[in-house]
């Protein structure tokens, strides 16, 4: 990832290693013959992981027992995190999402009106997140289905790409999931019960952790406008002028904010 360097990098290699002597299902990455787990190639750094078996299944395919199971697995990510040593900021956080955007995305966008309301939401949530004190751990960061890998009997094997791995909130976490697994269709509104299903396994795998609902909700909406930036940078300022749909839209993560603001809204 052009992206990334050694620091991010290490931080990564070493979590996977501390989260597999734990018994999370995620692969180390290889290890040259010098020890490294990451080498240089063509202006970027690669990690190498050996292959696993298995398969996502997109949202819609997912029933309470893939919910249960990817819960579970988040949960005892975040236990067996909660004693790694490794410190980094969260590269896609509320802060670093704000300054990427006002940066180098804004002037990039073509569309006046939808930058004077991201500027907006940008403000909103962070005044949110204000309110409530930040509780760090180490975290997955882009917990999609398409990095959970299944086997044929459903079983949950593997929990892949930490790039986005971190130390920040548990919360963040969680509402990335729910985002991302319990809104099969966009255009609609989230499943409800994957929702209370995910959070209530979640909360079963960690008794001693007791979830807020108005500290989720700020999450939420951080999360949907953590995506819609960077799928506006990645995707959408790309394809300007290149024609078609950029193959994903930052429009989906929009949706999701600006419900979530309507949820928050009426409280």
């Amino acid at each position: 990832d052009e992206r990334r360097g050694p620091p991010s990098l290490t931080f990564e290699s070493n979590l996977l290693t501390h989260l597999a002597v734990a018994g999370f299902p995620t692969p180390p990455p290889l290890r040259a013959a010098d020890g490294s787990t990451f080498q240089p190639f063509e202006k970027k750094f690669v990690l190498i992981f050996p292959m696993m078996t298995g398969r996502a299944r997109i949202p819609a395919e997912w029933t309470a027992t893939h919910v249960h199971q990817a819960a579970q697995a988040m949960a005892m990510l975040h236990t067996a995190g909660a004693t790694f040593p490794g410190q980094l900021t969260n590269q896609f956080g509320i802060l670093a999402t704000s300054t990427r955007w006002e940066t180098s995305v804004r002037a990039a966008l073509n569309d006046a009106g939808l930058a004077r309301r991201i500027d907006l939401a940008l403000a909103q949530s962070t005044a949110l997140l204000e309110g409530f004190t930040l509780e760090p751990t180490t975290i997955h960061g882009d917990f999609f289905a398409d990095n959970l890998l299944f086997d044929e009997q459903d079983r949950l094997v593997a929990v892949l790409d930490f790039e986005a791995a971190c130390v920040d909130d548990i919360y963040f976490d969680l509402a990335t999931a729910l985002n991302a697994l319990a809104w099969p269709d966009v255009d609609s509104t989230p499943a409800v019960h994957a929702a209370q299903g995910f959070l209530a396994s979640y909360q079963a795998s960690r008794p001693v952790v007791r979830l807020s609902s108005h500290k989720l909700d700020a999450y939420l909406q951080l999360t949907a406008l953590r995506f819609t930036v960077s799928r506006i940078a990645d995707f959408t300022i790309p394809q300007t002028g290149g024609g078609g749909a950029p193959p994903r839209s930052h429009s989906d993560f929009w949706k999701k904010y600006l419900f979530w603001e309507r949820h928050t809204s009426a409280q």
